[in-house]
């Protein structure tokens, strides 16, 4: 059921797009900060999964102070996908803007992007870099993306660098594409971008628009293996297009195992796999771009010297032969002086 709204006589530029189950312990900052934006001429567009916490009367609230709101409410749960895609169809703008209903937006965060869709008409999204907060806004860190496209592919082969409530997109092409997928819950974004990105491209903001919050029952922490599975035969057909080979998941999951988990001392074939694919795509980026071999080279170096140091405590042999390992990869690492650093804390150690 809809609540009784009047639509504007008037298109608006942007429409923003939210969809929101139990969302009332931080909806009220999301749309405060949505509402107070910069740039004013845009539709608020809310999809009210059948919340049944404060959310309905605090969106009916909101609706009372600022025309520019629309409700939509799901009689039942339906998920995420399924009700973005119920709100992509009432959305009137030919620009969306995704948003979240437990973050935080910057104030010229649709400012700054339309403008930037408004001078690159060959891009079909554009996000931003993001900075994590906690449930009482303090800044736990902030994410650093290629904003470029080549970039950006390159590293989709092993990461999301595309966060979703950041993103604004031609609605358009999503519709072209056959918007979300209803069956990708809990991986909704990356399986759209997966589709999306063979057909326009892809950019980032490098200034922080979002501020992204996690907290115990955000997306992030509660993802079931499903989605976790999902995302890796998202990334293994990226990366198997990437290559213009085939790659197991296996070797996929080793890639990401490697160059996003680093925090993880990983088993040695996965550390030993994850190197072998590594060095094939380091090889196709120096064919297709070779201005981004250095720069996936440093990241290679780093993410081989993390392993070394984590395996020297407990085999220091392998550490070691890690330690030689990064510097046959990543040899322009040495004239880094952290690379050197690391190199002298490992022989060292």
């Amino acid at each position: 059921m809809d609540l009784p709204q009047e639509l504007p006589q008037a298109m608006p530029t942007v429409s923003v797009l939210m969809s929101v189950h139990n969302g009332a312990a931080f909806l009220r900052p999301a749309l405060e900060s949505l509402l107070s934006q910069t740039f004013d001429d845009f539709e608020l567009v809310v999809v009210d999964d059948a919340s049944t916490d404060e959310t309905p009367a605090m969106l009916a609230e909101y609706q009372a102070r600022d025309d520019r709101i629309r409700i939509l409410r799901n009689e039942t749960n339906r998920q995420l996908p399924v009700s973005l895609n119920r709100g992509l169809e009432a959305c009137r703008a030919s620009l969306v803007a995704r948003a979240d209903a437990d973050d935080v937006y910057e104030p010229q965060r649709i400012a700054r992007q339309v403008e930037f869709m408004r001078r690159h008409p060959e891009v079909g999204l554009v996000s931003s870099n993001v900075r994590a907060i906690d449930t009482s806004g303090r800044v736990l860190f902030e994410t650093h993306h290629p904003v470029e496209h080549a970039g950006i592919r390159l590293r989709m082969n092993y990461r999301c660098p595309i966060n979703h409530p950041a993103t604004m997109f031609r609605r358009d092409l999503v519709a072209e594409v056959g918007g979300y997928n209803p069956d990708a819950v809990w991986a909704e974004d990356i399986e759209l971008w997966k589709r999306l990105v063979r057909h326009t491209r892809f950019a980032n903001v490098e200034t922080p628009l979002v501020r992204y919050r996690q907290h115990e029952t955000s997306e992030t922490n509660t993802r079931p293996d499903a989605g976790d599975q999902l995302s890796l035969e998202v990334r293994q057909e990226l990366l198997a297009r990437y290559l213009d080979q085939q790659v197991s998941p296996a070797e996929t999951d080793a890639l990401h195992a490697l160059l996003r988990r680093r925090s993880t001392r990983h088993p040695r074939a996965v550390v030993e796999r994850g190197i072998r694919v590594a060095e094939k795509l380091r090889d196709e980026v120096h064919r297709r771009r070779p201005s981004l071999r250095r720069e996936f080279e440093g990241e290679l170096f780093d993410a081989i010297c993390s392993q070394s140091t984590k395996h020297s405590a407990v085999d220091r042999r392998f550490g070691l032969r890690l330690m030689t390992r990064a510097v046959e990869v990543s040899p322009r690492q040495l004239g880094r002086a952290s690379g050197l650093k690391k190199i002298a804390a490992m022989v060292v150690g």
